[in-house]
């Protein structure tokens, strides 16, 4: 499917509404920037930090969301850009437990979760 682009403006934004929903807009479109700055909190007793996200990789700065709604790591299939704005992580405070890592937007939005286990030591190599 081709993408096109009249000078008509209502014709116009109809089109674009439609390429974005058939997605094929994705290569020229322009997401709103992020708010300024990532919150991370533990539960291991230490306080809050607050990160500019001049700061922070482009990786940890947003969710890329294809037009499923599924995350994509590649920019040219994101039709949405949402933007991570606190890190939450528990079980810090015991450093062989597991550990959850949430990462959300603004409004509290879930948009990451990953649950890091330590695995056993290899036993050790005999010679």
């Amino acid at each position: 499917m081709r993408c096109v682009a009249l000078l008509a403006p209502a014709l116009a934004a109809s089109l674009v509404a439609l390429s974005v929903l058939a997605g094929c807009a994705t290569r020229n479109t322009v997401f709103p920037p992020h708010p300024g700055t990532i919150t991370y909190r533990a539960d291991d007793g230490r306080p809050d930090q607050v990160a500019p996200v001049d700061e922070v990789p482009e990786r940890s700065r947003f969710v890329l969301l294809d037009r499923n709604g599924r995350e994509t790591q590649d920019p040219a299939q994101a039709v949405r850009r949402e933007p991570i704005v606190e890190v939450v992580m528990t079980g810090a405070r015991d450093p062989t437990g597991p550990r959850s890592i949430r990462e959300y937007g603004p409004g509290r939005t879930l948009w990451r979760s990953t649950l890091m286990v330590h695995s056993p030591s290899p036993p050790p190599r005999q010679p």
